[in-house]
């Protein structure tokens, strides 16, 4: 009997001790839910913000690439480099969010000169500003001829000569990206730099890669540019005499004769015949007929002193000169100069009668008329030259009837 009494004890007691466990567990299972539930929040608020900061990566990846590909596409239809240039500091400036952003063109002797630039309201100015600091081409320049990008967060911090940071100071720099532009053959052109000026900057692989990117781009923009620009210097230059062909005559003498008409000025041009030029190739043969002209194109390009004037070879044996803002008597003066000049050569001419080369020259010149054209003044002056032929060479006639 008292073995049941204890038995029944014990019962009343495990259950009682159940009761009053049950709600501990469930609390401690609460709390590890509550934990659990932390956690994963925390793992989701950091998924969320790893999210967010690959979707800005790649937002700011393809606005890079759109830029890119609007310069690209701007090199592909246009060959003003000028423009590309311009465009490009521009945007860049925008899309880094820099002070300044420019473009540094060498010198042959490596010092340099920037020629475009985009600058933030508050920033100086530093365009057509040249650097001659020899520390920096003596340290920097063979770097960048190598391709280096060089990034700098914080000049006062940087291992860089003195000489360089106080260079940096002059321009209120206070972090600076320099990338080298190079063209196809890795020649160094210059160089695209960014300038951040308000404070310390650290540059990261998106803003070296943009610039890298676009100095490429404007690598192939600045090689188009020159040899577009050689095609069409070749299409205006006579390829034995080196000067101007007989279509850059006429198109100098159009814009020229335009000119001078809307200013009521007078325009001017001389035709030249090197006199008995056929008998001279007859007895030293065309090599030495040809190393004549190129002597007498020299002799012309000197005697003109003016940068306005333009020598050209306007066919054969036969050269004109245009020559603005310049009265008959003042043309004849330069055609006699020219004369001068061509007998100071003392080249033998066994054939001629006057024993050397010589030269025969029409002068014409007016003040244009709305009712005429160009094409009169050189009429005039062809027919001055017929005349100084048939005088007897060796002579200048000019056209008074013009």
């Amino acid at each position: 009997m008292a073995y049941l009494y204890l038995l029944g004890d014990a019962q009343n007691s495990m259950v009682k001790q159940q009761a009053i466990s049950e709600p501990n567990d469930r609390i401690v299972a609460l709390e590890q839910k509550v934990t659990d539930l932390t956690a994963a929040n925390q793992q989701l608020r950091q998924a969320l913000t790893d999210l967010q900061q690959a979707h800005q990566r790649l937002r700011s990846q393809l606005s890079r690439e759109r830029l890119i590909d609007e310069i690209a596409q701007q090199i592909r239809q246009s060959l003003q480099l000028d423009a590309i240039l311009n465009t490009a500091v521009t945007e860049v400036r925008e899309f880094l969010d820099v002070d300044r952003v420019l473009v540094y063109r060498f010198r042959p002797d490596w010092s340099g000169i920037i020629t475009f630039e985009s600058i933030a309201p508050e920033a100086t100015p530093t365009r057509y500003s040249a650097f001659e600091e020899p520390c920096f081409r003596q340290r920097y320049v063979e770097q960048y001829q190598a391709g280096r990008v060089r990034a700098i967060a914080d000049i006062y911090t940087a291992d860089i000569q003195e000489c360089y940071r106080q260079l940096l100071e002059t321009y209120q720099v206070r972090a600076n990206l320099v990338v080298p532009i190079l063209q196809g053959d890795n020649t160094l052109w210059g160089l695209l730099i960014a300038h951040h000026c308000r404070a310390p900057r650290q540059w990261d692989e998106f803003d070296t890669s943009l610039l890298q990117q676009l100095a490429t781009q404007l690598g192939v923009a600045i090689r188009q540019s020159e040899l577009y620009a050689q095609l069409q210097q070749q299409a205006i230059t006579d390829a034995l005499t080196q000067l101007a062909n007989r279509r850059r005559f006429d198109q100098y003498l159009a814009e020229g004769w335009q000119q001078h008409q809307r200013r009521q000025a007078a325009i001017a041009i001389l035709l030249l015949d090197i006199d008995f030029f056929k008998r001279y190739n007859d007895h030293y043969g065309h090599p030495q007929g040809d190393e004549c002209l190129r002597q007498v194109s020299q002799a012309l390009s000197q005697a003109a002193k003016r940068t306005v004037d333009l020598v050209a070879r306007y066919g054969g044996e036969e050269f004109a000169i245009v020559l603005p803002d310049t009265d008959l008597a003042g043309a004849h003066e330069v055609a006699t100069a020219m004369q001068a000049a061509i007998a100071d050569l003392q080249l033998e001419h066994p054939e001629s009668p006057f024993g050397q080369i010589t030269l025969s020259c029409g002068v014409a010149a007016c003040v244009p008329q709305t009712q005429d054209s160009s094409h009169c003044l050189v009429k005039a002056a062809d027919q001055a030259l017929y005349q100084a032929k048939a005088s007897g060479r060796n002579c200048i006639v000019s056209a008074h009837s013009l």
